[in-house]
């Protein structure tokens, strides 16, 4: 259990800790986490399969990986969360739906899916779209969600610009990153806003409120 934990997973549980203990362990106090973690649990540099990037910030958005399926059916099985999303949650949500979901989010050249990684572990998902029938072929849509424990700390508002920022930057035709919010979802209006998106056209289809993130100027 130890010896394979990523610093990132966070602090270990009482019975992780007994048990770490109980087989000679190595623990170090992590001061950030407020808890102890295996003295040899890799950080963030130590994983090959982050970004070079991941250092500059407190959130890193990489990938879902198939050994995230507990995290990621834990923070999905929530029907609030899915009130406001465009699909409705499926029933029942199991481990194997979990896992389709998955390995949706990484296949197809449409769209990019990350989740939201904290020191805590994955706590969300961010979403870039390509194509649709609404989109400009100088846009992308720009989607996200926050499992319900780890909200009001700000990370949706960062993972949601650190993502824009970087599709701007890398692709030279795309001009702006937009996004759809249902009228009622004034928490999500307050994210985008925070991210630096500014109020734009509704969405035709549904009269989902609309906003925007044009590229920097230099």
């Amino acid at each position: 259990m130890a010896s394979v934990r990523a610093r990132w997973h966070g602090p270990l549980t009482g019975p992780q800790l007994a048990e770490a203990r109980s087989t000679g362990t190595p623990l170090a106090y992590d001061p950030a986490q407020n808890g102890w973690v295996p003295a040899q649990a890799p950080d963030l540099d130590d994983d090959p399969e982050l970004p070079i990037w991941a250092g500059l910030s407190r959130l890193v958005l990489r990938p879902w990986r198939d050994s995230d399926l507990e995290h990621f059916h834990a923070l999905l099985d929530d029907a609030e969360l899915w009130r406001y999303m465009i699909e409705d949650m499926p029933s029942p949500f199991t481990r194997a739906v979990a896992a389709d979901l998955i390995a949706i989010s990484n296949a197809g050249q449409h769209h990019e899916v990350y989740a939201i990684q904290s020191s805590q572990g994955p706590v969300g998902q961010v979403r870039l779209l390509w194509t649709g029938p609404e989109l400009q072929p100088d846009e992308a849509e720009i989607s996200y969600w926050l499992g319900r424990l780890h909200r009001g700390r700000g990370w949706a508002s960062e993972a949601v610009r650190q993502l824009a920022m970087t599709a701007l930057r890398s692709r030279a035709g795309l001009q702006r990153v937009v996004a759809y919010v249902h009228p009622q979802n004034t928490a999500s209006t307050r994210v985008l806003a925070r991210a630096g998106f500014v109020p734009a056209a509704a969405r035709v289809s549904d009269g989902w409120l609309g906003f925007a993130f044009t590229r920097p100027v230099n």
